[in-house]
């Protein structure tokens, strides 16, 4: 994120404004989400972007789109058809394409999907955020993924169990350090 910030610094930046946004903070998950909008001259008009990093803190892995949902129960196409049918704002026609895979921003209640102004529109929407609760994504999440331990046998998202493995979990890593 540091250098995505000093690529933007030049002579021409009129505008710069950020903000980051926390999402999952856990010893095996942070999810964190940065809005950018700059304006450099001459243009007529900024750039307002958004884009997410989900990590595991621990082995500094990535988590891509297909480490969280499970490309066996179609979630792509399915997930991008509820993208749709949510957003307020026409797509281009390379949305539906399967080489273009959904940003997302993992929250503590569920799961945004994130596009930059001009990314899968013409602009006018400005950045387009889709919002999804975890109980609306079970069943494509991953079993083995970073959330799938949070998917009950009969594919429920089980809160309670959720809260359960989040403080049991920073426990072990905090007694697995301290030895």
């Amino acid at each position: 994120m540091k250098s995505n910030v000093l690529d933007e610094m030049n002579e021409n930046l009129v505008q710069y404004n950020s903000e980051l946004e926390e999402g999952i903070i856990s010893p095996y998950l942070v999810s964190l989400k940065m809005n950018q909008y700059t304006f450099h001259m001459p243009s007529l008009n900024g750039n307002n972007s958004s884009f997410a990093i989900n990590i595991n803190p621990i082995t500094n892995e990535d988590y891509d789109f297909f480490d969280i949902f499970d490309a066996k129960r179609n979630a792509l196409e399915e997930i991008k058809v509820i993208i749709k049918r949510r957003s307020d704002c026409d797509f281009f026609e390379r949305f539906d394409k399967a080489s273009f895979i959904p940003r997302f921003f993992i929250k503590n209640d569920g799961i945004e999907f994130i596009f930059s102004e001009y990314e899968v529109s013409s602009g006018m929407c400005g950045n387009i955020v889709v919002f999804m609760y975890y109980h609306e994504l079970v069943e494509f999440l991953k079993p083995n993924g970073p959330l799938g331990f949070f998917v009950t046998p009969s594919r429920t998202w089980n809160a309670d169990f959720h809260w359960y493995k989040a403080v049991f979990g920073t426990l072990e890593l905090e007694k697995g350090l301290n030895n």
